[in-house]
């Protein structure tokens, strides 16, 4: 009997990771129009990007006990990653303030043409994300590309006192911008790419698209990029998410400052909606949710991007859902790529029995890919 419960169990096994090695396989896209810009993505991609192109590595099979989208987002929250960063406060031309935590350091390495990474987090988040420093750490230690690392806080999250009235929103892309601005003045010999985790992947990729020909960054990397965010306010709306809103994570750090909020107001908050109605919508300018929302979507900015920029989404995120990806921009940009995985979760992407995150490599590969085009003028 025993002997027929463990083949029992083995077969199980068997038939798990075929189904899941089977629906592993990573799905990549880029402009398939016949050009110069579009060959030169292909090229670029076949050379640097093996993590995307080469069949044995492209894969993305889940922890086994991390088998749902739920479970892979939830559980990569639990973990945690040692690193120690430098913190800088960086204050804004409006007055307000954000935190940019450098690893390993600004003047690390000894050269002043290192590579800068300027990464944006999640709606409520931070450096201190375990998705964060383990994107830190992979690209501080590659060792074709070594680079230097930079989360920028928004203002109000990850211990950063707001300075006045205006929060962090899904439409702001003049903070990021002062800061690669200044990063660029300030280290004119480094190329300086950017890296966005959800709401600051969408953050990232408007502002690709604002800048246009004439961005600052080399190339840019969107992890759950929530492009239409039309389609993703419900989830945000909801309550199960309600612990990850900024006042609920950061309500503390909002409240010791002196920019006259209402404590009870703040704690009766229990939903985005909550907070939309009573702080974001009248201090960014907007009159309603819709309006403001519409003025967020970042796929209407996908074919203005200039830059090399690669988008890794899943399909089985439920925060991010795959109805909200503008497929058809992807295919008409030649300077983007989209790559989807089958599982992963929002933000999670764990693999492995010991789970460690499976783009890690793409990213460093694909700053890589954004050093050569940068050099070589004309490329992309």
């Amino acid at each position: 009997m025993l002997h027929f419960l463990i083949l029992v169990a083995v077969a199980v096994v068997a038939v798990y990771f075929a189904n899941r090695f089977a629906e592993s396989a990573v799905e990549y896209g880029y402009a398939k129009s016949v050009g110069s810009r579009a060959g030169s993505m292909r090229q670029l991609l076949n050379t640097y990007c093996p993590s995307l192109v080469d069949k044995r590595l492209a894969r993305m099979v889940p922890t086994p006990f991390l088998y749902t989208c739920m479970m892979q987002s939830l559980y990569s929250h639990s973990l945690f990653s040692n690193i120690k960063y430098n913190r800088e406060l960086f204050v804004l031309s409006d007055g307000g303030t954000v935190s940019l935590d450098w690893y390993p350091g600004p003047d690390s390495f000894g050269g002043r043409s290192t590579p800068i990474v300027v990464a944006m987090t999640g709606i409520a988040g931070g450096s201190k994300e375990y998705h964060v420093r383990c994107v830190a750490k992979r690209v501080a230690c590659d060792r074709a590309t070594p680079c230097r690392f930079v989360c920028m806080n928004f203002r109000g999250c990850a211990r950063t006192l707001l300075t006045n009235r205006r929060q962090n929103d899904a439409v702001n892309t003049s903070d990021y911008r002062e800061v690669v601005n200044s990063i660029c003045e300030r280290f004119p010999e480094a190329p300086v790419f950017g890296v966005g985790f959800s709401l600051g992947a969408s953050l990232l990729t408007k502002y690709l698209g604002e800048e246009g020909d004439t961005c600052k960054l080399t190339a840019a990397i969107a992890i759950s990029c929530p492009f239409d965010l039309t389609v993703v306010r419900r989830m945000f709306n909801a309550k199960t998410y309600s612990q990850y809103l900024p006042f609920e994570r950061n309500k503390d750090v909002i409240l010791s400052g002196d920019q006259g909020f209402d404590a009870d107001t703040i704690r009766n908050c229990q939903s985005m909606a909550d907070v939309e109605r009573i702080f974001i919508l009248k201090d960014a300018g907007f009159k309603t949710s819709d309006e403001y929302y519409n003025a967020a979507c970042s796929a209407n900015y996908i074919d203005r991007i200039g830059v090399p920029y690669l988008s890794i989404n899943s399909l089985d995120d439920q925060i991010t859902p795959v109805q909200g990806i503008p497929f058809d921009k992807f295919k008409a940009n030649p300077n983007t790529v989209l790559a989807l995985t089958e599982h992963g979760g929002h933000l999670g992407f764990l693999t492995g029995w010991q789970p460690r995150i499976w783009y890690l490599d793409t990213v460093a590969e694909f700053v890589a890919l954004g050093a050569v085009a940068g050099r070589k003028s004309g490329v992309l």
